[in-house]
């Protein structure tokens, strides 16, 4: 479970490198609507906040327990979190 309004993470891709992200409901396993994959992440960015389609607001699921599934290719991740 966590809380916040926002996904934040911390990553690093190569040239052709990229990261994306889904939101998974943790008991179902469903993946949940509206958090399938997110809009690519590449290059350096210490504090990107990921977009569904343009959308960041996570606060409708805030309380629940959910997976991140990222989908990643030349790239790193150092951390990820929720905020505020």
């Amino acid at each position: 479970m966590f809380k916040g309004s926002e996904l934040e993470i911390n990553v690093s891709t190569g040239a052709g490198g990229g990261v994306r992200e889904t939101v998974i409901d943790a008991v179902s396993g469903q993946v949940i609507p509206g958090f399938e994959q997110s809009d690519e992440c590449f290059g350096d960015q210490s504090a990107h906040v990921v977009h569904w389609k343009g959308k960041k607001d996570v606060s409708k699921i805030a309380g629940q327990p959910v997976r991140m599934k990222l989908m990643m290719y030349d790239a790193d991740l150092y951390s990820f979190c929720f905020r505020p």
